[in-house]
């Protein structure tokens, strides 16, 4: 009984994230190393924006990881709806460009930051922190 009271513990402490991407490799890649992190859970995915507004309804996410460049879609409207319907949830957005072409609009549609897709992993832990930390001192 206390193994699992330590166990429902620990995954409540865990950052819960919510990948979407189209790519399914990526996300598949994604998931694995933000799981092996202690602090942070992946709750759930979506391939599109249709998807992703459905799974932060069923998810409840600490924090939305995107791709800039979602298939037929533009990243910026799903930004748009997600500060519209959860003005609190910080997004990350993610691009195969390491360029401020997108990255600019990204933080002016509301997201918290945006990174390259070929950043090394400690850089992605490294902002995911960031974003959170500045967000909690939001809410103090």
């Amino acid at each position: 009984m206390v193994a699992n009271k330590a166990t429902s513990e620990t995954q409540a402490a865990k950052r819960k994230i919510l990948l979407v991407d189209d790519h399914r490799a990526f996300r598949e890649e994604l998931r694995e190393f933000l799981n092996e992190d202690s602090s942070l859970s992946v709750c759930g995915e979506a391939e599109d924006a249709q998807q992703a507004l459905t799974e932060v309804e069923a998810s409840h996410p600490d924090m939305v990881i995107t791709d800039i460049s979602l298939h037929e879609e533009t990243t910026l409207r799903l930004i748009h709806e997600i500060k519209a319907r959860h003005p609190s949830l910080p997004v990350l957005v993610f691009s195969m460009r390491d360029d401020r072409v997108y990255g600019v609009p990204a933080v002016r549609a509301g997201a918290e930051g945006f990174l390259a897709k070929s950043e090394p992993p400690q850089n992605v832990l490294r902002e995911i922190r960031r974003i959170f930390v500045s967000r909690q001192g939001l809410n103090t």
